[in-house]
């Protein structure tokens, strides 16, 4: 087969600034998209419980003009964060960080696990002095140049190799051969939070009484659910929930070879194999599911809650009882030991992170 022509001279440029130009008309409608999806899902959840379902204002579409609440008074952030070891692990390998405009929270697997989450967010730090009020694909581009450039720190890490006390926090008889990073975070431009998120770290907003996860798990248990091979049910017990379908390696950003990988447990087969693999396995990608992360635009209003969490927060405390500690404990500050606490309650098995952010009028 003939190899495929490059592009001609000067033809270069152009094919980038079309394909940044379809990115910020996909990065609106995607917002909208995604405001609908998480509320749907929401209601789905609560009525197959027949739980009461509290109102909650729907998020404004990017592209309309904002409320008269939201544009009465600047809004800012009130933010706290907090790390711990937890009850079982030997040392942390959590890297998290929590400014006026960026929050931040990565959860590092494999012998290097540590300095590749510290890599990870250490490269989205250098983004937080220029995060301003920017259209739309402006922004998204900077979060996508910005996730490559954290891929290659943590593809340097990987390759470097791992530090010598990090191995301790593995799980015992773990593979050591693969060393990567979850990574989810928020950038605060005034009036919106650009979100961009790989693995199975966790962003949730609490608006009018409701808890809405706005990540979806990049997990090889959650891409059975999607795929309609596991109930939720099913996946709440499964023994390889923890496995790992996209993140941040030592082999750049995406999907993760061999489909799967467990914190610190090395590359794993398919645990479930379907002879008919579905051609699309993610039914809801996003625009930018061919990278493997999630890249979208959340419209902020006052009174929102932010949480970004690591899963030794959300794979040992039920969703009610955060929900209960957002919704109660006013500072943030606060709200982030009585997570961390209920998760070291729950036995504490793996490092917990937690940041958490109050959007406020400012003036």
């Amino acid at each position: 087969m003939d190899p495929v022509p490059g592009p001609g001279p000067g033809r270069g440029a152009g094919v980038s600034a079309a394909a940044r130009e379809v990115r910020a008309y996909w990065a609106s409608v995607e917002a909208g998209f995604a405001a609908r999806r998480d509320l749907a899902t929401f209601l789905v959840a609560h009525l197959s419980r027949k739980e009461p379902i509290p109102v909650i204002p729907m998020p404004e579409h990017p592209g309309t003009t904002p409320s008269k609440a939201a544009t009465a008074a600047a809004l800012g952030i009130r933010y706290a964060a907090l790390s711990d070891t937890g009850r079982v692990r030997e040392s942390n390998q959590d890297a998290l960080y929590a400014g006026s405009r960026l929050l931040a929270v990565a959860d590092g697997f494999g012998s290097g696990g540590g300095p590749a989450s510290a890599a990870a967010v250490e490269a989205f730090r250098r983004l937080e002095p220029d995060a301003v009020a920017a259209p739309a694909g402006e922004l998204l581009n900077a979060l996508e140049d910005t996730l490559a450039e954290a891929g290659r720190a943590v593809r340097d890490v990987a390759e470097s190799g791992a530090a010598p006390d990090a191995v301790h926090s593995a799980a015992p008889g773990a593979a050591h051969d693969e060393v990567g990073t979850t990574l989810t975070a928020l950038l605060w431009t005034g009036s919106r939070l650009a979100l961009v998120h790989i693995g199975d770290s966790r962003a949730y907003v609490l608006r009018g009484g409701g808890l809405f996860q706005i990540t979806h798990d990049h997990t090889v248990v959650q891409t059975m659910v999607d795929e309609g091979r596991l109930t939720p049910e099913e996946a709440a017990s499964h023994p390889q929930r923890a496995l790992l379908a996209r993140a941040l390696t030592g082999h750049g950003y995406g999907t993760r070879p061999g489909y799967g990988t467990g914190h610190g447990t090395g590359t794993v087969p398919d645990p479930d194999p379907d002879p008919n693999p579905n051609p699309n396995p993610n039914p809801n990608p996003g625009p930018d599911a061919g990278t493997g992360a999630e890249l979208r635009l959340h419209d902020a209003l006052p009174g929102d809650r932010y949480l970004l969490c690591s899963d030794g927060l959300s794979a040992v405390v039920p969703v009610p009882e955060v929900r209960t500690v957002l919704a109660s404990v006013p500072e943030p500050r606060d709200a982030v030991r009585a997570l961390v606490d209920l998760a070291n309650r729950a036995g504490g098995p793996d490092n917990v992170s937690c940041v958490v952010a109050d959007v406020v009028t400012s003036g």
